[in-house]
């Protein structure tokens, strides 16, 4: 079973910190992007993909996420935004699948 407690508690608190810390979550989209410019990402799959926070910025359109919370705040964002135990698309398919978990905001969480 998903340990999504903290994330379905804390959804709107995770976009906020990021907003608060602008200079990290720059950073951290700047070395997405990087790798996500040689592969076309509108064909990617962010796994973990929160409220869409680095899905909007990399172009990625399908995420999956454990919290029903996120992935409902993800949906608004991309287009397609699925609970984890979903399948998005036919394995068939060359993606770029990104995974992007922020431990700052974690660690803010529990401080």
């Amino acid at each position: 079973m998903a340990k999504t407690k903290p994330f379905d508690l804390y959804s709107q608190e995770y976009d906020k910190w990021f907003d608060e810390h602008q200079e990290l979550y720059r950073l951290e989209i700047t070395a997405l992007r990087t790798l996500a410019d040689t592969i076309s990402s509108s064909r990617g799959l962010e796994i973990g993909v929160g409220s869409g926070m680095f899905a909007v910025p990399l172009k990625v359109k399908i995420g999956v996420d454990p919290s029903f919370i996120m992935a409902k705040r993800a949906k608004a964002k991309i287009s397609k935004s699925h609970v984890a135990s979903q399948r998005p698309f036919p394995s068939s398919q060359s993606l770029l699948i990104t995974v992007s978990w922020s431990q700052l905001f974690v660690l803010w969480m529990i401080l």
